[in-house]
């Protein structure tokens, strides 16, 4: 028997304002995951349009955050901003 071909599963990133273009030059099949930048300096919720895009098009939204004062992460500052995050994102279940 033949080999099932598997689809590929590709994860992208672009700046929010070329999303839909890049979309667009590449093709959406397999596209699976989509990677959303953020910044610990903005409030939790700064990228949650972003999230819930993501979802709505079938996407796992992957965060990846810029830490401007590592010391302050190590100190818990962040934490509050992180708990705010996590809440919301609970929701989206």
């Amino acid at each position: 028997p033949a080999t099932p071909v598997l689809p590929k599963v590709i994860g992208m990133s672009a700046p929010a304002h070329l999303w839909k273009a890049r979309i667009g030059e590449v093709g959406s099949d397999g596209v699976t995951a989509r990677r959303i930048f953020a910044d610990l300096s903005a409030s939790g919720t700064s990228q949650m349009p972003l999230i819930r895009e993501a979802i709505a098009d079938g996407m796992m939204p992957v965060l990846s955050y810029k830490v401007p004062d590592p010391a302050k992460l190590a100190n818990g500052d962040y934490d509050p901003w992180l708990a705010t995050l996590k809440s919301l994102t609970i929701m989206l279940e």
